[in-house]
């Protein structure tokens, strides 16, 4: 029982995580933004508290909500935001300076803007094995380890009546039934517990005395002490699993009747016989190994946690490989981002063309998302909505719709 109590004890492997990611996608975002034409951009005003989603109104809300509701819309806001805090496509910022020729920079955006999505779907992915791997609340290993040295539902690193075992003033109250079986601490308090049994070796005058809680809590304590467990063991599931192999082979079996019998400790007969008196203190697992009808293992309590705490540390193992994986797609799309973009600075992104302005602008926004945007912002402003190469429909008066160009428009 001091091996499967050690193999619960300790603490998690240290792993590490990327510390940087977010910082590169948000800089990898607010480039997206920077290099959008004027009239997108023109849509986020950080500093301005009316251009928060919730103090949207009319067409302008109505705007935010095609083109994804408030999360979509306070994301943009935030790569506005850091795009000037960062001052990128100007001159004061080397890795990410301005661009003069046009299509140098539309033919970068589409870059960026496939570049920055990529970045953000495994964005999520790379958050997710995060949270997996140092979030205790997560992943649960402490809770279930905890849960299976101590019981179910147990919020602390102690024996208490109920969650333990069973309750009373009896050994018998206690441990007696499959029922009591809940913990790893609490069977190896109704094996050895007793005046001086908990520390020292275990002999058969011994008999099982637990009074209530009171008796608990200092037998409880003196018997973990003289396991003299290692608090900083790095817990494995290998460790558990040669934890568990162990106790089973030190469970005795024996027929009885048409089934058997298994029982650990000390006792005169079978199993059955754990009454706690002088030459029976022993914990009952028979239920566990019946024949007829067969009950699995795993439907001992706290065998089962302690098996879930050794699983979900292998998964654990694997996140962290797969944030790795991550981090290196991450890191490869924010390198790509800069060389594309120093290529777009000097010139050589794309070949230069004449009337590159007009062609940037024919192409519109680099997707047909961003693009009806843009013309939507230019309703009731026919000479805007031109400019734009959206469509107008509707008068001279200045009153009207503005529409993407859906037969001109190219998408990246």
């Amino acid at each position: 029982m001091c091996r499967l109590l050690q193999a619960a004890t300790g603490k998690l492997s240290d792993m590490t995580v990327a510390a940087d990611i977010e910082t590169k996608i948000a800089t990898l975002r607010a480039a997206n933004m920077s290099t959008s034409p004027k009239e997108w951009q023109a849509l986020f005003k950080p500093k301005d508290t009316k251009n928060a989603y919730e103090q949207l109104s009319g067409e302008t809300k109505n705007l935010a909500e095609n083109l994804g509701g408030a999360e979509a819309w306070e994301a943009w806001r935030t790569d506005k935001a850091e795009a000037e805090t960062k001052k990128i496509v100007t001159q004061a910022d080397k890795n990410f300076p301005a661009i003069a020729a046009a299509e140098q920079r539309f033919a970068l955006h589409n870059w960026l803007l496939e570049l920055a999505a990529e970045a953000v779907k495994v964005r999520k992915k790379w958050q997710a094995a995060k949270d997996f791997i140092t979030n205790d609340e997560t992943n649960n290993i402490k809770k279930l380890l905890r849960e299976a040295v101590y019981g179910d539902g147990a919020t602390a690193d102690a024996l208490t009546q109920i969650t333990s075992f069973g309750t009373g003033s009896s050994c018998a109250g206690h441990c007696n039934v499959d029922a009591k079986r809940k913990s790893i601490a609490g069977d190896f308090l109704c094996m050895c517990s007793g005046p001086g049994r908990n520390t020292r070796m275990q002999r058969r005058v011994y008999r099982c005395e637990i009074a209530g809680q009171g008796q608990i809590t200092t037998q409880g304590a003196n018997l973990k002490a003289s396991c003299a467990l290692n608090t900083d063991n790095v817990i494995t599931p290998h460790e558990i699993t040669t934890a568990l192999g162990a106790w089973c082979s030190s469970l005795t079996q024996k027929g009885a009747a048409s089934d058997n019998s298994v029982w650990l400790g000390t006792r005169s007969s079978t199993g059955t016989e754990c009454a706690g008196t002088a030459g029976n203190t022993c914990v009952d697992y028979s239920t566990f190994f019946k024949k007829t009808p067969p009950t699995p293992l795993d439907k001992l309590p706290w065998y089962n946690k302690i098996r879930q705490a050794a699983v979900t540390l292998e998964k654990r193992a694997l996140q962290q490989a797969q944030e790795s994986l991550h981090v290196t797609s991450i890191e490869a799309s924010y390198a790509k981002a800069l060389a594309v973009y120093q290529a777009a600075a000097l010139g050589k992104l794309v070949p230069p063309q004449p009337n590159a302005q007009n062609q940037a602008e024919q192409k519109g926004a680099g997707n047909p998302q961003k693009q009806q945007a843009i013309c939507t912002a230019h309703k009731n402003n026919k000479k805007a909505c031109t400019d734009a190469n959206c469509i107008w429909k509707g008068g001279e008066s200045g009153k009207g719709e503005c529409e993407i160009d859906k037969n001109q428009f190219q998408s990246s």
